[in-house]
């Protein structure tokens, strides 16, 4: 008991001593969330290199891998600063043949070291499954898509892991082909909306809460949108001033979504960031693939955390290869049929005939947009790939977790 008390007084007087200082701490500095804590190692490593390795993968226009090229082919810059080459060397997949890959330099040229498959350093690649963003659809697909890779076509030496944003599923890093299809089998919808529950009235998916708070004290689209859908669900009464009465309600409904939109990213940003650190302490190559239908960073909350995985992940030298599980999408006209509710169509609003089902329909198309800038972000970010727009998602894990032909 006298240490609970101890340890009270201890936390009440550090609020106090922050407080009377009067030091102003910006709000995208504070971070609520809540995730399983993963405690750093005790055996610290420390290493100063005076070589830094940059991994290089060409393509063409159609993506295929181009042989050949040689250290004059490259240019390397560090804030504008041009650097010295120093090494040089060209790698080869394990499948690949000699016959497949066209290592010949050009004439005059002399030969680039082949690094040959013994000596090539080992290779860790984490699967991550954003297991909140997924319906059952895309996680079924995206699973079944991993399932396959692993049987057929994963490399051998590679060491993989399984982890998701639910932390219900955890698989570490082993070459055990079955543990791993045990893991990816375990897989299971935890999909977390901001706008669902029967609380939900008006029903506000997220990016119509961003941008009626961008606008608030204005007339917009999404604003009468928003008291239709209010008055459809019987928030604001009936009578001539149901409109009127509407504004502060749907504001309020405005602000909560948002809210927990914010707070549902930070806690998968917060997720990736932990599976980056544990991914950081393999000894070899490190990549994380993350499987996902995409969520929202609009806010300065969540764009703020996401930089910092980014960055995070640069450290580390993680590259971050980006997997859109929706496939090849499009909204259907009148939105999904699981997402009828509260979907005027052409009511009055204001003395004006809004088409606000044509609007609400491009409204459900932003948000998958926006809802792939964080897969975009953090591929692009740490020098990997975004595979999208495409239902062949067996082919995307093969692109995107098989080592390259030629690097």
């Amino acid at each position: 008991m006298q240490l609970k008390r101890s340890l009270l007084l201890a936390a009440l007087s550090l609020v106090a001593a922050v407080t009377l200082t009067g030091q102003n701490i910006p709000e995208d500095e504070i971070r609520v969330g809540s995730r399983p804590y993963v405690p750093t190692s005790a055996n610290t490593v420390r290493v100063k290199s005076d070589l830094v390795e940059v991994p290089v993968v060409v393509r063409d226009d159609h993506g295929k891998i181009i042989a050949g090229l040689q250290k004059d082919s490259f240019e390397v810059d560090d804030r504008g600063k041009k650097q010295t080459i120093s090494f040089f060397a060209v790698e080869t997949a394990p499948r690949m043949s000699a016959t497949q890959v066209d290592t010949t330099p050009s004439l005059g040229e002399a030969p680039a070291p082949v690094v040959p498959a013994a000596t090539r350093t080992p290779r860790y690649v984490g699967f991550y499954f954003d297991d909140f963003s997924m319906p059952l659809g895309d996680l079924d697909f995206s699973r079944d898509a991993a399932l396959q890779f692993v049987r057929e076509d994963i490399e051998p030496g590679d060491k993989a892991g399984v982890f998701t944003s639910s932390t219900t599923v955890f698989q570490d890093f082993t070459d055990d082909k079955q543990k791993l299809l045990d893991a990816l089998g375990q897989i299971r919808v935890h999909q977390r909306k901001a706008n669902e529950g029967p609380s939900a009235c008006p029903n506000l998916t997220p990016i119509q809460s961003y941008l009626l708070m961008e606008t608030y004290n204005s007339t917009s689209d999404d604003l009468n949108l928003g008291i239709q859908q209010a008055i459809a669900c019987h928030a604001c009464g009936g009578g001539r001033q149901a409109a009127q009465n509407c504004v502060p309600i749907v504001l309020a409904a405005a602000r909560e979504t948002l809210a927990i939109s914010e707070q549902f990213s930070d806690d998968t940003l917060g997720i990736i960031s932990d599976v980056i650190l544990h991914l950081s302490k393999m000894p070899g190559k490190r990549m994380l693939v993350v499987a996902s239908s995409g969520f929202m960073t609009q806010t300065n909350g969540p764009k703020h955390y996401q930089e910092k995985v980014i960055e995070a992940a640069l450290r580390a030298n993680i590259v971050i290869n980006s997997l859109d599980a929706k496939g090849l999408w499009a909204a259907p006209p009148g939105g999904e049929i699981s997402e009828q509710t509260n979907r005027p169509r052409g009511i009055p609003v204001g003395g004006m005939t809004a088409n606000l089902a044509a609007y609400q329909d491009r409204l459900d198309d932003m948000q998958k947009a926006v809802n792939d800038d964080p897969l975009v972000a953090m591929a692009e970010g740490t020098g990997g790939r975004f595979f999208h727009n495409s239902n062949d998602l067996g082919r995307g894990f093969r692109e995107l977790a098989m080592a390259p032909e030629v690097s």
